[in-house]
C-alpha cells in the first residue's frame, strides 16, 4: 500500500474523474450503441438527459452517427471503460502500476479525440443538421473537456515517478 490518498490531491482528482466516467460511459454512451436495449431497461431520466443534451447540442455526430466515431464509442466501452475501472483501483490504493496505466488510458483517449474534434470544427456536420452557434459552441466545449482533461492526466502520469522493480542478479 502507498502514500495515503487524501495526501496525494491531483490522485484524488483524477479518481474523482475516473469515478465519475464510469456510469457516464454505462448510463449515456450505451444508449447510442444500443438503443433498443437502453429504451427498455434504462430508467426514463437517463432516457430524458440524452434527449436535453441532443436538444441543446444537436450534435451532429451523434445525431448522424458516422461509422468512424461508433467504432470509437465502441473503444470506449471496450478499451476505456476497463481502463477506467483499473485507474479507480490504481489511484485509490497508490499501485504501482498507476503510472504506465494511466498514460496509456491518456494517450488512447486523447488520440480518439483528435479526429473527433477536427471533424467538430472543420467537418460539414454543424450545417447538415442546422446547428446554430450557441449549439456547436456548447457541443465544442463538451468534446474539449474530453481532450483536456486526458492530457491533463497524462502531464501527471509523465511527471510521476516510475514504480521500479529491482531484481538482484545472482554472482556465478
Amino acid at each position: 500500500m502507498g502514500r495515503p490518498l487524501m495526501s496525494r490531491k491531483g490522485d484524488l482528482a483524477m479518481l474523482s474523474y475516473f469515478v465519475l466516467h464510469i456510469p457516464l460511459t454505462l448510463l449515456f454512451d450505451a444508449q447510442f450503441l444500443a438503443p433498443e436495449f437502453t429504451r427498455s431497461h434504462w430508467p426514463a431520466f437517463l432516457l430524458d438527459a440524452v434527449q436535453d443534451y441532443l436538444r441543446d447540442s444537436n450534435d451532429f455526430l451523434v445525431k448522424l452517427q458516422p461509422v468512424w466515431f461508433m467504432s470509437f464509442l465502441t473503444c470506449e466501452m471496450l478499451f476505456q471503460l476497463p481502463l477506467n475501472l483499473i485507474m479507480v483501483h490504481a489511484l485509490a490504493t497508490d499501485a504501482p502500476h498507476t503510472r504506465t496505466t494511466g498514460i496509456i488510458y491518456a494517450v488512447h483517449t486523447a488520440t480518439t479525440m483528435v479526429p473527433i474534434l477536427t471533424e467538430v470544427f472543420l467537418g460539414p456536420g454543424a450545417a447538415i443538421v442546422g446547428q446554430t452557434q450557441p449549439q456547436w459552441l456548447y457541443m465544442a466545449a463538451i468534446y474539449f473537456i474530453w481532450l483536456a482533461v486526458p492530457l491533463l492526466i497524462l502531464a501527471a502520469m509523465l511527471s510521476r515517478q516510475p514504480t521500479h522493480t529491482t531484481h538482484k542478479l545472482k554472482k556465478e
